[in-house]
């Protein structure tokens, strides 16, 4: 048994520099998975040390399953039943590994995959019946119960999953349902059929903007109704501290009687959760562990091992995680889903998901095929996004399906919606100049990186009502020509159900009529599209992605030492009847000024009508009081006298 723990943590070792080898190499490891300040963390210790036992455990149970083959074959020579058992053993692996996972590194094609592990797999079954056959009476019964659990458990048989429970309560149910990255404008029936479905015969709630292009702001600001610059949610990794956790709808909503449960497939740069009201959290931990164990799922033998339910349950970083893509199954997600949603039978519910397929990396388990696309080599993100959009379409399908049998669509609000959009820098993403002679990046790839591309600031928002919430159809159906904010779901939400909230919202209802209104975006911090200066500053204090830090729950957060720097260097624009006015904070002799009709954009000093770039600059330097206070926004910190300097360098 010895040699076989041996053979089998040499497997681990082997594997694992075949696996990060360039990563190694590279010296890119910890920035892959982030450099932390301190490993002196206890949350993080305690999360690495029990992380370990489990795959030590894992390669203790390989080492047993080869024992069992050794032992079971009646061959003199000691070393070839050894051989033979190992080579079965890892055979079996990386067969089955490649077939589920064929983006890992240690993968074989498909069709000698499937050979291999039919004859691997056949081997063994034939090896373990020949063993069983040698034993006495007593032990061959034992040898079979033993075989007959480890296969139920490997299957997960319908005994172990919950049963279904079917909703009695005639209250209210609200239900949101986010998909990741999703551009309203790429929602087509052969991209994403279900959700183009959908739309036609749901409230569709057109020119809504997110404050934030990012995804936990973007989500902060739809549970509170709150702008990030009232809740404090400016970052992705924002520390709770920062902001109200009780501003957040799930607690109203908990106060009134509803159970309330948040799933999400990726939580590395969301930390939504227990604190913000919802008593039951279903996807990986949003803790700094997982941003190093996700990476793991790399090696064949854990990704393979994780799919067994109990072994998922000991380590949850990899199944269902999003973040640790290549062996990532999107119907896993679902049934995850399914087997923890509980608690509602009586009670309201309050269900928030959110799918972050169309995130970059724009992969998962195995690559999608779009037949009336074309791959451009060159330039490959967008056609795999699209794959992302197409295989998150079926996962939101999947979901409602599941959802209604359950009764939980007699009474409802469902809303689909994204929490921001996508940039592939393309021409049309962003304003083009008014002028030739005018040259400045108003566009760049992703999202957050640019107030002025209306591609990752303008999202999906879709409303469909059953039963009882019928009656809250006008309060829904948004005014033509109003622009509207993500931030006017929870206010929505909450008059619909006539609950009052004693908290002041940035959002409104969507059927108030204010066309005139203001919505105030900021960007998030991308050095990337920044001026040299900035670059040089942020990257210093960022070097080794020293921009995260472990806070005492163990959970990854924006360290404080940079914080009001990456708040200075953001970006900040105002949308104001059908005009866009920008702060960029390495501009100091103007602003930008956009038509939003035309789409076209120019210096704000050269826009004829003065009054109105004077009062849209003013709007949004009383919103960022805050920011203005702390030295954070040069510009505002004199409006006045700053717009005089920039009209004057045109009358020199």
């Amino acid at each position: 048994m010895n040699k076989h723990l041996l053979t089998s943590f040499l497997f681990l070792a082997l594997t694992s520099i075949f696996t990060y080898y360039d990563t190694f190499n590279g010296g890119n490891l910890l920035s892959d998975s982030l450099v932390f300040s301190t490993f002196s963390n206890k949350s993080f210790i305690f999360d690495l040390v029990k992380s370990t036992f489990i795959v030590i455990l894992i390669h203790g149970f390989i080492a047993i399953a080869a024992y069992t083959i050794d032992r079971s074959l009646s061959i003199k020579k000691y070393k070839t039943s050894f051989i033979v058992s190992w080579l079965c053993i890892l055979a079996f692996i990386v067969s089955f590994s490649s077939l589920l996972f064929p983006l890992l590194k240690i993968s074989i094609n498909e069709e000698s995959a499937i050979y291999i592990l039919l004859i691997s797999s056949s081997l063994i079954i034939l090896i373990y019946i020949y063993g069983i056959n040698q034993l006495s009476t007593t032990k061959k019964r034992l040898s079979l119960f033993a075989l007959l659990i480890s296969l139920l458990i490997l299957f997960e048989a319908q005994y172990f999953k919950n049963h279904l429970t079917i909703q009695e309560s005639d209250k209210t149910n609200v239900i949101i349902i986010g998909v990741d990255s999703l551009r309203p404008d790429y929602i087509s029936e052969p991209l994403t059929p279900y959700i183009y479905n959908w739309k036609k015969e749901a409230i569709e709630i057109p020119n809504t903007l997110t404050p934030i292009a990012r995804t936990f702001p973007s989500w902060g600001g739809i549970l509170t109704g709150e702008h990030p610059i009232t809740n404090n949610i400016r970052f992705n990794l924002s520390e709770n501290t920062k902001y109200n956790q009780h501003s957040f709808i799930g607690y109203t909503l908990l106060e009134n009687g509803y159970k309330t449960i948040f799933s999400q497939d990726e939580r590395k740069f969301s930390n939504i959760g227990e604190g913000e009201g919802f008593t039951t959290v279903i996807g990986p931990p949003a803790s700094a562990a997982e941003f190093f164990l996700s990476n793991l799922s790399q090696l064949p033998q854990l990704a393979l091992a994780t799919q067994i339910p109990f072994v998922d349950l000991l380590f949850p970083y990899i199944k269902s995680n999003r973040g640790a893509y290549k062996a990532y199954i999107p119907s896993n997600f679902i049934d995850k889903i399914s087997n923890n949603l509980e608690g509602y039978k009586d009670k309201p519910l309050f269900f928030v998901n959110h799918f972050t397929l169309p995130h970059f990396p724009f992969n998962f388990n195995r690559p999608v095929f779009l037949p009336n696309e074309k791959l451009d080599p060159l330039s490959p993100y967008k056609y795999m996004y699209k794959g992302m959009l197409k295989t998150a379409d079926k996962q939101v399908k999947l979901l409602i399906e599941n959802l209604k049998v359950r009764g939980l669509l007699r009474n409802a609000i469902v809303i689909i919606l994204s929490d921001h959009g996508e940039s592939f820098g393309d021409e049309s993403d962003g304003p083009t100049p008014k002028y030739d002679v005018a040259s400045f990046e108003t566009n760049s790839a992703g999202h957050g990186t640019n107030v002025l591309s209306q591609a990752q600031f303008k999202v999906f928002l879709s409303v469909k009502l059953y039963g009882n919430a019928e009656q809250c159809t006008s309060l829904f159906t948004p005014v033509k020509g109003k622009y509207n904010s993500l931030l006017d779901i929870t206010p929505s939400i909450l008059e619909c159900l006539s609950i009052k909230d004693s908290k002041l919202s940035d959002g409104q209802a969507f059927s108030t009529p204010d066309t005139d209104r203001a919505l105030i975006l900021e960007s998030s911090i991308n050095p990337i599209v920044l001026s040299k200066n900035r670059i040089d500053k942020i990257q210093t204090l960022a070097n080794g992605i020293k921009f995260y830090t472990i806070n005492k729950e163990g959970k990854v957060i924006v360290k404080p030492s940079i914080y009001n720097a990456a708040i200075a260097a953001k970006q900040r624009s105002i949308i104001y009847k059908k005009f866009s006015l920008a702060i960029y904070p390495d501009i100091k002799d103007d602003l930008i000024f956009v038509e939003l009709e035309t789409n076209e954009w120019q210096p704000a000093s050269m826009y004829k009508d003065r009054e109105l770039v004077d009062e849209m600059f003013h709007i949004l330097c009383r919103k960022y009081e805050k920011d203005i206070n702390k030295g954070l926004i040069e510009q505002c910190n004199n409006p006045n006298k700053y717009l005089e300097s920039i009209y004057e360098k045109w009358e020199r």
